[in-house]
């Protein structure tokens, strides 16, 4: 019973410091969009694309190994974060290092330059914070990342509001954002000593070598899975600039915003795959079929707003000045979200049935053609170029992963059947009518798709069991 009220309970919050940071992302570009234009915007996001990138190269896998190697020996902790926060922090700083020469010898603009300098700064405080949190949930406490991150992102929300309201430089936003992550610091520190003696610790480089390795595939997985998302941007940032970019990221972050989806239920469901696929593969089956078919009929309705209404939603969120250019990318991204949808659940079949090497150089390789195919799309077309390029990319993927998973003898063919093949010709009617009868009425469309769509594919996509399973979830925990 203790088990189980700790694994709500930190699931919980987990979705709250997921949700936070999302919920902040979102109000922080979408003030600079509105406050300093498609000029500035892309100026801001050129800068945070790279800090993204860097981030995860500081992190190179170590956060997720400390967690690990904490949960299993927890009368260890002191000695791993003796052994991997100077491998860390060397990371860290090597990152700021290499952002910095990057700024030095681009072609970006001073602006985008400066906002570089600056945002890197916050590499150590988010190196030092992520750290720190990996240790707290080795320990089962999620609930001192959750305090930290609303905390963060409270002084940064309103440090924005201020700041955008008197007009100030975009410099003085990338101050306020290095502050946070400082800020989370000062926060997280003094709590370790629930869990460590900080006293006792004195940092060592024994044994790196080991370290490293064991950081290495958690690294190299992360680093190309973060670049094939982020590719796009920094090579637009580099043959068309500014304006460009600040164009296609208005679109990006509303898309990475609606894929939190996916991401809150796999990660739900991950632990329960895993074990389900060692003791119960028929379950085990009927699990990942009900997640593909709910992730299909969440994306489903988001990907006809998308493209039906793109020209209002982002008139809406950014304004009339100067985002006309991405509204058709709105539309591609639209179709782009449907195919993310549709294929995560092949994916999780990889990573759940032991294959997670093969997951990985899947996402190696479609990074390599989407640069080759950026090289040519991004001079010839523009942003909408590297859309296409991304839709692309993305459906090579999803097609990689299905492809796999049936050569690994999973039968495929459960995964799909007669409901779901009505539904999606049905969406498509559906959508018709939308796009050539209530286009031009946004509030009649979006009421449309989720007072009648939504209950359509309840009443209609889901069996009996499915629906139990999906209204009984304590239910669904025990027969499992």
């Amino acid at each position: 019973m203790r088990e189980a009220t700790l694994i709500n309970r930190n699931s919980i919050f987990s979705f709250l410091s997921v949700m936070t940071r999302m919920f902040s992302n979102m109000l922080l570009f979408i003030g600079i969009a509105r406050f300093y234009g498609p000029e500035g915007f892309g100026q801001f996001t050129i800068a945070h694309t790279y800090l993204t990138l860097f981030y995860i190269v500081a992190d190179f896998g170590f956060d997720l190994l400390l967690t690990t190697e904490v949960a299993r020996s927890r009368d260890r902790s002191v000695e791993f974060v003796r052994r991997f926060l100077p491998i860390k922090m060397i990371f860290a700083l090597g990152s700021i290092a290499v952002m910095s020469i990057i700024a030095i010898v681009s072609h970006f603009s001073e602006a985008t330059k400066t906002l570089m300098f600056f945002l890197s700064i916050s590499i150590v405080g988010n190196a030092l914070t992520s750290f720190f949190f990996s240790l707290f949930k080795g320990h089962e406490q999620l609930y001192e990342e959750t305090r930290t991150t609303f905390f963060q992102n409270l002084f940064l929300l309103c440090s924005i509001a201020i700041l955008g309201l008197l007009h100030v430089q975009l410099i003085y936003i990338a101050v306020a954002f290095v502050l946070s992550r400082m800020l989370g610091v000062f926060l997280i520190f003094p709590r370790l000593r629930k869990i460590v003696v900080l006293d006792s610790i004195k940092m060592t480089f024994s044994g790196w070598q080991s370290t490293f390795k064991k950081g290495l595939p958690f690294g190299i997985h992360l680093l190309f899975g973060t670049l094939f998302f982020q590719l796009d941007t920094l090579l637009l940032a580099y043959w068309l600039g500014d304006r460009a970019v600040g164009q296609y990221q208005a679109v990006m972050k509303l898309i990475v915003l609606i894929l939190v989806v996916p991401e809150v239920l796999i990660n739900a469901l991950l632990p329960v795959l895993v074990r389900l696929h060692s003791e119960d593969k028929v379950r085990w089956l009927q699990m990942n079929k009900l997640l593909e078919k709910t992730l299909l009929f969440i994306g489903f309705p988001f990907a006809i707003i998308l493209f039906v209404y793109a020209d209002q939603i982002i008139t809406i969120v950014y304004g009339s000045n100067g985002y006309s250019e991405s509204i058709p990318v709105m539309r591609i991204f639209a179709l782009i979200l449907l195919v993310r949808y549709s294929v995560e659940t092949f994916a999780l079949m990889l990573t759940t049935s032991h294959r997670q090497t093969e997951r990985m150089t899947i996402v190696i390789g479609v990074t390599v053609l989407n640069f080759i195919l950026n090289a040519y799309a991004i001079p010839q077309f523009g942003i909408v170029g590297a859309a296409i390029v991304s839709l692309i990319t993305n459906l090579t993927a999803g097609t990689l992963y299905l492809f796999i998973a049936k050569k690994g003898n999973f039968e495929m063919g459960r995964l799909i059947d007669f409901r779901m093949v009505i539904l999606f010709i049905l969406t498509l009617l559906i959508s018709l009518g939308l796009w050539y009868n209530a286009r031009g009425v946004f509030s009649i469309g979006i009421i449309f798709i989720f007072l009648v769509y939504i209950l359509f594919y309840y009443f209609i996509g889901y069996a009996r069991e499915e629906k139990t399973s999906i209204y009984d979830f304590q239910g669904l925990w025990k027969r499992i």
